[in-house]
C-alpha cells in the first residue's frame, strides 16, 4: 500500500523469510533478499542519532568553557533530554514519525534547545555575582528575560508556520522536520522558565552530598583549562568595549557597510547554480537494457549475458561489487494478452556495492560499467538509481504534434540536439514502440449496401483478433479478465486477415461477409501506445545531467532547442525536474518573504515600536550573505534544502538581536542613555550571545560534516544555518548597538525638529 511504513513491511517480510527457511517443502531453494531500502532508512536514522548525540555533547562541552561550572553545564544539559522528552510525545500525539527528516529536524534543533537556558541560568549567575540572595537572583534574573527568551522562541517557531503552504517537493521534506523543531522549541523555553529556576534555586545551598563531591573534584582538575579559556573570554569582552566606544562613537558606519556587504553579496545568488534535491547514495543503481523492437527473448537473453561477463570481470578486478541480478524480457500484467505488451527486447541489470564503498568508488564503478558495455554492439544502456522520492526526469522535453510520425521525427531530431550538450548522459526520446499492424481502410459505399454500420465491424474484427472477455475471477483481490480468443489470432498475416469475416445481420442476411470485400487492407507499423497531456499527443524526451547543476544543464538544453528545425504544427517545452525545482524555490521564497514579515509583526509587539524591528531584520541579511559564502566555498548549489535553511536562518539569527535591544531598553528604563545603555548591554550580552551561537553551530557541526547515509539531505541545510549564524552573530555585535543608538538619535532629531 501507498502509505505503508517502509521499515515496518520490510521487518514483516524479513520475519516471514526467516519462516519460509524452515519449510521443508522448500528444501533445496535458496531466498535471497535482492533490494531492501529499509536498510538505507534503517542505517540513516541510526546516522541521524549518532549525529544528534554528539551534537549534544559539543553543545555541552563549550557550555563547560563558557560557564567554568560542570554542576551549571550539567543543569543546562538537562534542558536536552528533557526536551526531548516532550518533543517525542508531541510527536506522538500529531501522528509524526520517526524518519530521516523528523530526526534531522531534532538534530537540527538540538543545539538550540540550551539557548533560553543559557540566557537563564547567566542573567541569574549575573545577579548573584553582585550580591543578590538565591531566590531574589532566580526571581529577578529569570524575569529579565523572560520577555527576550520568548519572543527570541516565537520568531523562530514564527518562520515555520509559512513553511505549511509550501507547494512541491520543499513542502514534502520539511513539513515533519519543521514540527519537530517546532515541538523541541517549545519544549526547551517551558524548560527553561520552569525547570532550570526550579533546579537553580533548590540546589543550591543544600548540604554537598557524594556526587556534588564528585563534580567539584572534576571541576578542579578541569580548572586550569576552564581558567585559560576564562582569560580568553575577559580578553576578548575588554576588546569588545574598545570596539563598541569606535562604533558607538560614528554610529551610522556599521549599519552602512553592513547594507553595502548585503547589495554586493546578496546578487551573487544567481551564480550559485541550482538543483532540486542532491542525489543521495544508496550503493545501489540499476542499468535498463531496450533493444530493437521485435528482438526475440533469447537475443535478448545472450546480450545480457555478455554485459553479465563484463561486471563479473571488473568484480574479480577488485572493484567492490557485492551482487548483481538481471530480469530478462517485460511480462505483461495479468490480464493482457495483446501482442503490444510482450516487451521481450528490455531488460535491466542491477547492481548492490559492498558496504565499505564510497561515493567516489561508485562513481568509478559506473564509469567502468559503461566502458564495457560500450564494447557491446547494438546494446544501449540507461543508468538509473533508486529514489527515496517519486521525481522526474532531472530533463525532458515535452515535444507536441496531432500527427504520429510527425511527433516521432520531431522527438527524434530533439533527441540528436540534446546528445550535442556537454554534461547530459542518457538523452533518450521515448518514442513508442513500433509493432507490426493490418491497416482495414472500410468503403462506406460498402458499408451502406450491407446495412452495417463502422461500430458493427469494428467489434467483430476485435473478437476475431484478440477475442472476448467471457468471465472475470479474483485474484489478490483484484478482478483479472478471462479472454477468449481463436487459437493463433495474433499471429494473422494480411493475407489471414483478409479472409476473416464479419457476420451480416438482418432478414435479407445470407451468410457472413469477408473483410476484402468491404475495404482495402494493408500492412503498416503502429505504435503500442500513445501518450496524451492536456488531450494533445506527446512525446518525452529525457535525460540525466552528470558533473553539472540542474540550472546549468537546463539553460543548456535550452539554448541547444533554439531555433527553427521543427515542423510548425509541432510544439515542445521544458519540464521535468526543472520544473519541479523551479516551483519549489518560487514557493519557498515566497514563504522565505512571510516568514521575514512575520518576525517583523512578532518583532513589534515585544518591542512596542515600529521602528525597532528593522534592526534586528538586518541581521537576516547579513545571514544570508554568510549562508551565500558557505554555499560558494563548499560547492552547494541553491536548492531546496539549502533555501530551507535560509528560511530556518531567518528565525535563528534574530534571537540575538533580541535579547541585545530587549537589554538595552531594559537600562534605558533604569535612566541610562542610549550610548550607554547600548555599550553596557554589550559587555553584559556578549558571552550569553556567544553561548547560545557556539552551542547552535557546534550543535549543527557533526550535521554540516556530512557523515553517514542520508547525509545529503541534512549537509546543505545544516551549513547554511552554521556559516549564516556564525557571519550574522559577528554583525550583529557591532550592527545592533549601532543602529539602535543611530535610530534613536534620528527619532531625538525628529522631536526637537
Amino acid at each position: 500500500e501507498g502509505d505503508a511504513n517502509s521499515v515496518s513491511v520490510a521487518h514483516r517480510v524479513r520475519e516471514r523469510l526467516a519462516q519460509l527457511e524452515d519449510d521443508r517443502s522448500l528444501t533445496g531453494c535458496q531466498l535471497e533478499v535482492l533490494t531492501d531500502q529499509a536498510r538505507f532508512i534503517e542505517d540513516s536514522i541510526s546516522s541521524v542519532e549518532s549525529t544528534a548525540l554528539l551534537g549534544a555533547l559539543l553543545a555541552a562541552l563549550v557550555l563547560y568553557l563558557f560557564l567554568r561550572d560542570l554542576l551549571s553545564t550539567l543543569t543546562i544539559a538537562l534542558s536536552i533530554p528533557v526536551s526531548v522528552a516532550v518533543t517525542f510525545l508531541l510527536m506522538e500525539l500529531t501522528d509524526v514519525s520517526l524518519n530521516v527528516l523528523s530526526l534531522g529536524g531534532l538534530a537540527l534543533g538540538i543545539g538550540m534547545l540550551v539557548d533560553n537556558s543559557v540566557v537563564v541560568l547567566e542573567s541569574i549567575q549575573r545577579l548573584r555575582e553582585k550580591g543578590l540572595d538565591i531566590r531574589d537572583a532566580v526571581t529577578e534574573g529569570t524575569g529579565q528575560v523572560m520577555g527576550g527568551i520568548i519572543a527570541s522562541t516565537l520568531t523562530t517557531i514564527a518562520v515555520f508556520l509559512p513553511l505549511v503552504f509550501v507547494q512541491g517537493i520543499g513542502g514534502e521534506i520539511f513539513r515533519d522536520q519543521a514540527l519537530t523543531v517546532t515541538y523541541s522549541l517549545l519544549a526547551s523555553l517551558f524548560v527553561a522558565v520552569t525547570v532550570i529556576p526550579t533546579v537553580i534555586a533548590n540546589g543550591t545551598g543544600s548540604s554537598p552530598g557524594k556526587l556534588v563531591r564528585l563534580i567539584h573534584a572534576i571541576d578542579r582538575v578541569l580548572g586550569p583549562l576552564s581558567m585559560a579559556f576564562s582569560y580568553l573570554l575577559n580578553t576578548a569582552q575588554r576588546y569588545y568595549a574598545r570596539i563598541l566606544d569606535q562604533v558607538l562613537a560614528v554610529s551610522w558606519v556599521a549599519p552602512v557597510l553592513a547594507v553595502m556587504l548585503c547589495i554586493l553579496v546578496l546578487p551573487q545568488a544567481d551564480d550559485l547554480g541550482s538543483e532540486l534535491v542532491p542525489d543521495l547514495f544508496q550503493g545501489q543503481f540499476h542499468f535498463d537494457v531496450e533493444l530493437t523492437e521485435g528482438t526475440p527473448l533469447e537475443e535478448t537473453d545472450r546480450k545480457i549475458a555478455s554485459l553479465e561477463l563484463a561486471i563479473d570481470r571488473l568484480k574479480v578486478a577488485g572493484q567492490p561489487i557485492a551482487m548483481v541480478t538481471s530480469t530478462v524480457g517485460d511480462a505483461p500484467v495479468l490480464g493482457e494478452v495483446q501482442s503490444g505488451d510482450r516487451r521481450e527486447h528490455v531488460a535491466r541489470i542491477s547492481l548492490t556495492l559492498t558496504s565499505e564503498a564510497t561515493r567516489q568508488q561508485e562513481a568509478e564503478v559506473i564509469e567502468r560499467i559503461e566502458q564495457e558495455f560500450a564494447k557491446v554492439p547494438d546494446c544501449p544502456v540507461t543508468l538509473g538509481r533508486p529514489s527515496l522520492f517519486t521525481f522526474r526526469d532531472p530533463i525532458e522535453v515535452e515535444v507536441f504534434d496531432e500527427d504520429l510520425e510527425t511527433l516521432r521525427n520531431s522527438a527524434l531530431a530533439i533527441e540528436e540536439r540534446l546528445e550535442l550538450v556537454p554534461n547530459l548522459l542518457d538523452v533518450h526520446a521515448q518514442v513508442a514502440d513500433q509493432v507490426p499492424e493490418v491497416h482495414v481502410r472500410l468503403d462506406p459505399v460498402r458499408l451502406s449496401a450491407y446495412g452495417l454500420t463502422l461500430g458493427q465491424v469494428a467489434d467483430g474484427l476485435r473478437a476475431k483478433g484478440i477475442g472476448e472477455i467471457a468471465t472475470q475471477y479474483r485474484y489478490a483481490e483484484k478482478p483479472i479478465d478471462v479472454r477468449v480468443r481463436m487459437r493463433g489470432a495474433l499471429e494473422k498475416g494480411i493475407e489471414d486477415a483478409e479472409l476473416d469475416s464479419v457476420a451480416v445481420s438482418g432478414p435479407d442476411a445470407l451468410a457472413p461477409l469477408r473483410v476484402a470485400s468491404l475495404g482495402r487492407l494493408e500492412e503498416a507499423l503502429g505504435p503500442v501506445e500513445i501518450r496524451r497531456v492536456g488531450g494533445e499527443r506527446s512525446v518525452l524526451v529525457t535525460a540525466r545531467t552528470d558533473g553539472v547543476d540542474l540550472g546549468t544543464a537546463t539553460m543548456n538544453a535550452e539554448q541547444a532547442l533554439q531555433g527553427r528545425y521543427l515542423p510548425p504544427t509541432t510544439a515542445a517545452r521544458m519540464s521535468g525536474q526543472n520544473l519541479e525545482m523551479k516551483e519549489s524555490l518560487q514557493s519557498l521564497a515566497e514563504a522565505l518573504a512571510l516568514a521575514i514579515f512575520v518576525v517583523y509583526l512578532v518583532l513589534a509587539s515585544t518591542f512596542e515600536s515600529l521602528k525597532l524591528p528593522f534592526i534586528v531584520i538586518l541581521t537576516v541579511p547579513l545571514g544570508i550573505c554568510g549562508a551565500i559564502f558557505a554555499m560558494f566555498f563548499t560547492g552547494i548549489p541553491l536548492g531546496v534544502l539549502s533555501m530551507i535553511g535560509v528560511i530556518v536562518l531567518c528565525g535563528i539569527v534574530v534571537n540575538n538581536g533580541i535579547i541585545f535591544v530587549a537589554r538595552i531598553q531594559q537600562l534605558q528604563e533604569t535612566g541610562s542613555d542610549p550610548t550607554s545603555a547600548a555599550r553596557e548591554a554589550g559587555v553584559e550580552r556578549l558571552r550569553p550571545i556567544l553561548i547560545t551561537s557556539a552551542t547552535t553551530i557546534l550543535g549543527l557541526l557533526p550535521l554540516a560534516l556530512g557523515f553517514g547515509p542520508g547525509a545529503e539531505l541534512r549537509k546543505p541545510l545544516a551549513i547554511t544555518v552554521v556559516w549564516g549564524l556564525a557571519a550574522a552573530t559577528m554583525m550583529t555585535l557591532v550592527v545592533i548597538p549601532s543602529g539602535y543608538r543611530l535610530l534613536q538619535r534620528s527619532s531625538k532629531d525628529g522631536r526637537s525638529a
